[in-house]
């Protein structure tokens, strides 16, 4: 009977081996898998990172070309505001030269039509 125990825990012992092996063995699938995942979350922040500050420097480079269109665009707009109201006051100058002289115009042709009633008038007489 006590080789039939020493047999059971010879073979018991060696069961515990194979499991304190087995377990070291997973114990360094783990950690080669913790490591191997660190290194692709250091890779993935370091890309995500990357990403980030090109879509910024994008971002960016977009706002800052539509807000120079848009000063272009006011600029262009208030020149040819002022290129209009420039036309305009020549245009209102001219009317109002035209007016005056159309008034001197009718001022005189009325003298006139005066004048010449006053002839006929003269005349009749």
């Amino acid at each position: 009977m006590i080789e039939y125990l020493t047999a059971r825990l010879e073979s018991a012992e060696e069961a515990i081996t194979t499991c304190e092996e087995i377990i070291e063995h997973e114990r360094a699938n783990r950690k080669e898998l913790s490591d191997d995942l660190k290194e692709r979350n250091a890779t993935l922040k370091a890309l995500i990172e990357k990403e980030r500050k090109s879509l910024q420097e994008n971002v960016s480079q977009e706002l800052e070309s539509t807000l120079e269109m848009a000063v272009r665009e006011k600029e262009q707009t208030a020149e040819l505001y002022m290129a209009t109201l420039n036309e305009l006051r020549k245009t209102t100058k001219e009317i109002e030269e035209l007016e005056q002289e159309n008034q001197a115009l009718q001022a005189k042709s009325e003298d006139q039509a005066l004048h010449i009633n006053e002839l006929q008038q003269q005349e009749e007489n």
